[in-house]
């Protein structure tokens, strides 16, 4: 019987991730190498109701096409399999894979991860790698083009505004861990800290701090009260003011990579 080592995971997610590296190691028959766990599913800090349970497959090369995916087939079998697991207080697993020994999906961060199945090496990311993405990333930003992209979306019908929170999430919170690390913050001790010890980091009387302490209370709120059209979209307005302080405070400094 396979045993799925899910011991360095928050306990509110170990047999949700037990059960999802099943999944995929029964469908990927042999191909399967290793699994890891990261993110707030391993490091804490978690938001009930909007958080995933992040989940990497290294697999055998020739399973994947020659973009790097699983086949649509294989990927709809363990997709409607996973998507029958009860997650909470997680929103679902993600999983992403990616072909053993390739750093595709970029380098984990040591101390933030935990293999789950298989113990082949996974590619590991380095303070001066994690430094220069943040000055990149920051350098780059573009808070006005989201923000008329945003609105453009929200204007072109279908209710997207839950789909959109959730992907502003997922540009917000590396913003914050990438001010961090332009900050002066050890690139690799921040982004082992769970969110809110990462906003905790930030001087609250800051344009900043204030607004990212702003949009963590509009998620709380959202995901606690039934996931309104009010609160999304108070939200999504404080995740875009964070996006616009975080580019104004990147933009007064000379930072170098």
């Amino acid at each position: 019987m396979t045993v799925y080592d899910v011991a360095g995971l928050q306990p509110a997610a170990r047999a949700v991730a037990a059960a999802a590296a099943a999944i995929c190691v029964r469908h990927l028959d042999g191909d399967a190498i290793t699994i890891v766990a990261h993110g707030s599913a391993v490091k804490g800090g978690y938001l009930a109701g909007c958080s995933d349970i992040d989940l990497r497959l290294y697999v055998t090369p020739g399973r994947l096409t020659a973009e790097g995916q699983l086949p649509l087939e294989l990927a709809l079998r363990i997709y409607q399999d996973v998507a029958r697991l009860d997650p909470r207080p997680f929103r679902y697993a993600q999983l992403a894979a990616h072909a053993v020994g390739s750093n595709s999906g970029g380098g984990l961060i040591p101390g933030a991860y935990q293999i789950i199945y298989g113990d082949a090496c996974v590619p590991l990311a380095t303070s001066a790698e994690l430094c220069h993405a943040a000055h990149a990333a920051l350098g780059e930003l573009d808070a006005e083009g989201y923000a008329l992209r945003l609105g453009a979306h929200l204007l072109g019908g279908g209710y997207p505004h839950a789909q959109e929170l959730r992907w502003l999430c997922t540009d917000v919170w590396p913003a914050l861990y990438h001010l961090l690390v332009c900050d002066g913050g050890d690139p690799l001790a921040v982004w082992r800290l769970p969110k809110p010890d990462a906003i905790a980091r930030t001087a609250a009387d800051s344009e900043a701090g204030s607004a990212i302490r702003q949009f963590w209370r509009a998620l709380n709120t959202h995901y606690a009260t039934g996931e309104t059209l009010p609160t999304a979209l108070a939200a999504l307005e404080a995740g875009i003011a964070f996006l616009r302080a975080a580019g104004r405070w990147y933009g007064t400094r000379e930072h170098q990579a």
